[in-house]
């Protein structure tokens, strides 16, 4: 644990409520682990959207799942609001927090607390060269993308990353017309090398994706093109954080909210988790570290004296037809050991120590995840 935060005592506050802002994965797991261990303290959940509960990764998946935004909702927030004895304000805007009387500014009114989490996510990079563009990041925006589409003539795709690529996979198997375009010289560059990378990108194009980077045509004018052709322009150019509320409340930031391993921010008594947060100077924007930070916050804010500890998250590409697994290497030092060929790859990357430190599995590799998340762990912790 930082030094920064080693000693501060959590104040216990049993009569004033938690409030978690943010009714993502992250708030909604956060509330469903503290009812585990508390079945009886108050809870406020606060969110500028409906509350309602849907499986997000699921978004750049839903049109080829013939899903439209309200099959995909599991529960509204009533729904949830009763099933996990708490209160939920839907449609409300915080607009600051008082962290020194301990309580949030809302349009209307003033709402105390004993201790707050904020889980408040964080928002797509916007395209400046195109304010139009739309962005697919929660409910809302589907429905919005869903409606738009239905009066474009095709798609164009701004960013070649893991959501870009999922994006491009679903619209060309529900049959629209699809170009991805990105900065880099190919798809998944961050996360892939390059045979990998190579054998997605023919797995697109044999959808009918037509496949762009810049150095073979400038953004300007792939913005120009889908415009004049009235196509729809969909960015997928990455997550930033919103540090406004934060910064105005006096808590420390960098990219994200920091905090420690126990998610105490640099104010006592605030918490953040999920895609806002900012662990060790890492952001943490999956699924499963974030539900894993919920577990371990639920258990500290009903007194249970732990942190959470990293491990091994395998990052799920979800292309039906062509699945992939891939876990990120711990270090930039090393190299790739790769076998296979076409779509059923498999690559160890072993760093200069002679360990294996990140994979990536595809085709029919994917069932090889158990061994290799093993051998990841044998090797690192050795």
């Amino acid at each position: 644990m930082s030094e920064q935060y080693a000693n501060r005592q959590q104040v216990q506050a049993p009569d004033l409520p938690l409030v978690i802002v943010g009714s993502g994965l992250a708030g909604y797991t956060l509330v469903r682990e503290f009812r585990k261990l508390d079945a009886e303290h108050p809870i406020i959940l606060i969110t500028q959207s409906d509350g309602s509960f849907y499986p997000k990764p699921q978004l750049s998946a839903a049109l080829g799942n013939q899903k439209s935004a309200d099959q995909l909702v599991m529960k509204s927030a009533a729904e949830m609001a009763d099933s996990l004895g708490i209160e939920i304000r839907t449609q409300e805007r915080v607009l600051s927090i008082d962290s020194n009387r301990k309580c949030l500014h809302l349009t209307q009114e003033e709402i105390p607390f004993g201790r707050l989490v904020l889980a408040m996510g964080a928002e797509p990079r916007e395209l400046k060269e195109a304010m139009n563009a739309i962005s697919v990041n929660q409910l809302a925006d589907y429905r919005r993308f869903r409606e738009t589409l239905t009066q474009a003539s095709g798609v164009t795709i701004i960013g070649t990353g893991l959501v870009g690529c999922e994006f491009a996979y679903d619209l060309a198997r529900s049959g629209h017309s699809v170009r991805l375009w990105g900065a880099e010289d190919r798809i998944l560059q961050r996360f892939l090398p390059e045979e990998p990378a190579r054998a997605l990108e023919k797995a697109l194009e044999d959808l009918g994706v037509q496949i762009s980077t810049a150095s073979k045509q400038p953004l300007a004018d792939v913005v120009s093109e889908a415009q004049t052709a009235n196509r729809m322009l969909l960015t997928s150019i990455g997550l930033e954080v919103d540090k406004r509320l934060a910064e105005t409340a006096g808590l420390r930031c960098r990219r994200g909210i920091c905090v420690d391993q126990r998610f105490q921010t640099s104010v006592s008594d605030i918490f953040a988790i999920g895609d806002c947060a900012e662990v060790g100077n890492t952001l943490y924007q999956y699924i499963q570290p974030i539900t894993s930070q919920a577990r371990t916050l639920a258990q500290i804010l009903s007194g249970t004296d732990t942190h959470w500890e990293t491990d091994w998250w395998p990052v799920t590409i979800k292309l039906p037809g062509n699945p992939m697994i891939f876990m990120p290497p711990a270090g930039a030092q090393g190299s790739w050991e790769q076998e296979g060929s076409a779509l059923d790859l498999k690559g160890v990357f072993v760093d200069d120590n002679g360990k294996a430190s990140g994979a990536y599995l595809l085709g029919q590799h994917v069932k090889e995840r158990a061994s290799i998340l093993a051998l990841l762990k044998e090797q690192q912790t050795a």
